[in-house]
């Protein structure tokens, strides 16, 4: 029972309120949701694009050194996740002198083998890192994981003379269900994913004593960067607000979902910078982006398709909208009077000695059900009383679902228009043609120098997957409201994974390189 707790599951009641008051409005058959996403895709094509980067000019790009600083962050983010980050970073080689094929070092590979999840860290962050592993300080990945903390590291960056808290985003399920307990709490005078907070409380105080021995001897200015991919981004934002009163102290978070409400993202955007790739979804979930989605589906339901030229596509369109449409009309009705079907145990509620609340809200949708049909448990009343959760238990009443978007200042990767993109490269052409010579590529004795990842065939399809093959790619400051509306888009998931995340940067880096001149000449 004590493991059950421990990896969050006395949680799942809670994740069923939320997905009840989330969907309690939209009692419709899965087929139902598909087949009208399949029809909003026709009538509004735009809604399921990646969003296009304005006509770049050079003053609103990000500077090549913030991009730089970004990336050299975002590796120490990748270097959290351990083994899983050896796919996306390049492995130790020796190159043959004879017949010049390159081999893999067997040492390396036996070394990774047999070590620990701290020790893959260290590797990484050896290998990949402009850091060393001889100056992390904490290595917080322990063997049980818990939920609702988050694994991190804290390294003393002598290189560039700070501090380096990299946290890691979600691995195991108990850092998913952190994700799933997303009603709003209070936080400094706003609203704070739920979830994401109690993680970050779980943690600061350990990090805050590890930081107040540093300072007390580097100085209290002594700059301090938290880092963080997913999950860790969300929970970095969090920590920055925590200790921005005490440290010098900033975040940089990638793909981080929706934690603030508004006023919060207004007072971070001083410490806080939040990098998302155009249709990343994860920093788009929230409860007012499912809010929007159920309005639009629902709204298509409610209109018939008409038959005006008779054709038997139209036909067969209208007969399936129907029977969709009076599907979703009976799930509704049985929804108002359903009661739970939940029939609990007497005997084993007495010998529990806890009384089970059971409420017509777990039948309200069918992603509440398949909730209720997880193996763990058999009902939603015994789950409560094996866990023990009535003492943590949160009524459908408190819950508190405010509208959430991402931290900080926004910075967006996106790409042109295609007849943008072909404008901007005929300007581009004809300016060289002028005699404009293109810049030569920046040096590799650089401080922090974009890094070539591992040329490997899941990298590089992965790259072409998420669109990353474009001409032209751009980093951009957006509104973190731009957020606040689910894109449908083929890519969506896939953009979330920092390895595109890495070469989404490393285009923009390489996209002002080669024609940054030429924007900056044309808006002279």
């Amino acid at each position: 029972m004590e493991t059950l707790k421990r990896i969050g599951l006395s949680a799942i009641p809670e994740v069923i309120d939320t997905f009840a008051s989330l969907f309690e409005d939209l009692s419709i058959p899965p087929e139902a949701v598909a087949y009208a996403l399949f029809e909003l895709k026709k009538l509004d094509p735009d809604r399921f694009k990646s969003p296009k980067c304005p006509e770049p000019i050079s003053s609103q790009l990000i500077p090549r050194e913030l991009l730089l600083d970004l990336y050299d962050n975002l590796i120490f983010s990748v270097a959290s996740y351990g083994p899983t980050s050896y796919l996306y970073a390049e492995c130790d080689v020796e190159r043959s002198s004879d017949d010049g094929v390159i081999t893999e070092s067997a040492s390396v590979i036996t070394k990774w083998a047999k070590g620990s999840f701290s020790e893959h860290v260290a590797l990484l962050v050896d290998a990949h890192t402009t850091g060393t592993s001889d100056d992390i300080l904490v290595m917080s990945f322990p063997d049980k994981q818990e939920a609702f903390r988050c694994a991190y590291f804290i390294l003393d960056h002598k290189v560039k003379e700070e501090i380096v808290i990299s946290l890691r985003g979600t691995y195991y399920v108990c850092d998913a269900i952190t994700d799933l307990v997303a009603s709003a709490s209070d936080f400094m005078g706003g609203q704070c994913h739920k979830g994401m907070l109690r993680t970050a409380e779980n943690i600061v105080d350990e990090i805050r004593d590890e930081l107040r021995r540093v300072v007390a001897v580097r100085g209290a200015d002594y700059p301090v960067t938290i880092t963080g991919h997913s999950l860790g981004g969300s929970v970095g934002s969090i920590l920055a607000m925590m200790l921005k009163d005490e440290f010098n102290v900033r975040c940089f978070a990638f793909a981080c979902p929706s934690v603030f409400s508004a006023d919060l993202v207004d007072r971070s955007k001083e410490i806080v910078t939040s990098l998302a790739t155009s249709t990343d979804i994860v920093p788009r979930l929230s409860y007012q982006s499912f809010q929007l989605l159920a309005e639009d589906v629902t709204s298509l339901l409610d209109r018939s398709p008409t038959l005006a030229d008779g054709g038997l596509q139209l036909r067969l369109e209208k007969m399936i909208h129907s029977h969709l449409k009076r599907k979703t009309i009976r799930m509704q009705e049985r929804a108002l009077g359903d009661t739970c079907e939940c029939e609990t145990d007497e005997e084993s509620d007495a010998s529990d000695g806890e009384e089970v609340e059971v409420t017509t809200r777990h039948q309200r949708s069918w992603i509440v059900r398949l909730f209720l049909a997880l193996p763990f448990c058999g009902c939603c009343g015994r789950l409560q009383a094996k866990l023990h959760v009535e003492k943590e238990h949160v009524t459908h009443e408190s819950l508190h679902l405010a509208p959430l978007l991402p931290a900080g200042r926004a910075i967006r990767i996106s790409g042109l228009a295609k007849a943008d993109a072909e404008a901007l490269r005929r300007g581009v052409e004809a300016y060289r043609e002028a005699g404009h010579p293109s810049p030569q590529a920046p040096g590799v004795d650089e401080p922090f120098p974009v890094r070539e990842i591992l040329q490997n065939p899941l990298t590089e399809t992965m790259g072409r997957l998420a669109g990353l093959g474009k001409e032209y790619l751009f980093a951009h400051d957006v509104d973190n409201e731009s957020f606040g509306r689910i894109i449908v888009h083929k890519a969506c998931v896939l953009h979330h994974y920092p390895i595109v995340y890495i070469r989404a940067i490393e285009k923009c880096i390489a996209v002002q390189d080669e024609i940054g001149d030429y924007l900056a000449a044309s808006e002279e």
